[in-house]
């Protein structure tokens, strides 16, 4: 029998009997000095592979105690096993020990310079000291050693887009989202950095497939619709967050989606659904979709906004007056809430309270065309109409095509019937174009 296989037999021996004891009698016969220390360094490495396993384990069920107090053990059984300094990092990571990690992963480093997985988990803690320069460089390492992990190709352009490089990103997703066809996440990737360079039908197209590869993940689903929101595909956007709106009577949370620990909010759901509502002018379907958020202690004041707006759109004063009265409790003072104000005064035919209100939306925001138009419409209203001229004026400067403006403009026009002693045009302030009867107060 060779020695190698007596080594064999005795460790399969000490394994089996759980006798970690490499003095006894047995060892000191058959094996010489240096077969012994050979042994036993076999050994280590057995046992701190073993527990290395354990301390992943504990590392990934969240029991960082358990794994700390094994991972130390293993440490020591295996000084130059880069996996377990790599582990090390990764623990050192989640217990918000930053130095400790970048010490464990430079010790990862020397030990296996050549890993993709080490020079990935140094890309993720050079970010956290916020060198993304760096980041950067290790991930373009990792993804170059291990080209078909695709976690280290999205890692890298999404560096590229934090370090201002979004072509640059665009450019390297786009290289490679064919070597990763059946990955979402590229897609999502590629849809947004094409939202912020700007290209809308690109943007949706990638949204698209990501809807395609992951039917069931609602993070998706979310970030989706207010891709087509903004790209102005509003069909896509209802058909897309719809399903994702909690039941009636639930909390204001979706269910977890296919990615732990992630919740989708309902608040943003229903925000960009009623924007895809507004802009089909299907004002009535918006407000029905915002009205639950006007119980809710913690609605935010997007979502009041909008609420206020397709409710004016519809003429419900109630709804209109119960969404602003919750933004002025929190004396949120802006060129939109004063504009919407102005509209409520407007439909109660309180002329010079929507006229006041249009003209401090007017001062807030001079650039803001519908607050200009409400002035000129209240002035009307009220029989003053040199006021209104000047106040469509200033729209028609600043838009040229703002359709109320223009169809008040040409009745203002003094006529050879309906004269007053002023010499003015006898004119109602109902309005008669179709752009008012559609959405009469979107801003």
């Amino acid at each position: 029998m060779s020695s190698r296989s007596v080594i064999s037999i005795f460790a399969a021996t000490v394994l089996l009997t759980g006798c970690g004891d490499l003095n006894s009698s047995i060892w000191r016969k058959h094996l010489s000095a240096k077969r012994k220390e050979e042994a036993k360094e076999h050994w280590d490495v057995v046992r701190g592979g073993v527990k290395l396993q354990l301390a992943r384990q504990n590392l990934e069920a969240g029991r960082l105690a358990d794994a700390e107090k094994i991972l130390v053990q293993a440490v020591a059984l295996s000084p130059k096993d880069p996996q377990a300094f790599l582990l090390l990092a990764k623990l050192r990571l989640e217990q918000g020990q930053l130095a400790d990690a970048r010490q464990a992963i430079n010790k990862a480093t020397s030990l296996a310079p050549a890993s993709p997985e080490i020079a990935y988990l140094s890309g993720v803690i050079a970010q956290r000291y916020g060198d993304l320069e760096m980041a950067a460089e290790f991930y373009t390492a990792a993804a170059g050693r291990s080209p078909n992990v695709v976690d280290y190709v999205l890692a890298q352009a999404e560096t590229l887009v934090a370090l201002d490089r979004p072509i640059d990103a665009l450019a390297l997703v786009e290289s490679r989202i064919s070597d990763f066809d059946t990955s979402a996440a590229m897609q999502m990737l590629a849809a947004r950095i094409c939202r912020t360079v700007g290209l809308r039908q690109p943007a949706v197209d990638h949204c698209r497939e990501a809807l395609q590869l992951s039917p069931d993940d609602q993070l998706t689903a979310a970030d989706c619709g207010q891709i087509f929101v903004w790209a102005r595909k509003y069909s896509d956007a209802i058909s897309t967050l719809k399903p994702l709106l909690p039941a009636e009577g639930s909390a204001g949370k979706t269910p977890p989606s296919k990615r732990p620990g992630i919740l989708v909010g309902a608040g943003s759901i229903r925000r960009g659904l009623a924007s895809a509502y507004l802009g089909l002018n299907r004002s009535a379907e918006a407000m029905n979709c915002l009205k639950p958020v006007l119980a809710d202690p913690e609605v935010d004041s997007a979502s009041l906004v909008l609420c206020a707006r397709a409710a004016l759109n519809v003429e419900d004063r109630q709804v209109a007056d119960r969404a602003l009265a919750l933004l002025r409790a929190r004396a949120e003072v802006t060129p939109e809430t004063r504009l919407l104000e102005g509209y409520l005064a407007f439909l109660q035919e309180d002329y010079p309270a929507a006229f006041e209100a249009a003209n401090q939306a007017a001062k807030l925001d001079k650039r803001l065309v519908p607050a200009l138009c409400l002035k000129g419409r209240s002035a009307q209203a009220m029989g003053k109409l040199d006021e209104a001229r000047i106040a469509y004026a200033s729209a028609l400067a600043l838009d040229p095509n703002a359709p109320i403006s223009a169809s008040r403009v040409a009745e203002l026009v003094p006529g050879p019937h309906c004269v007053g002693e002023s010499g003015s045009q006898c004119i109602t302030p109902t309005p008669n174009d179709e752009h008012d009867r559609r959405g009469r107060f979107a801003p």
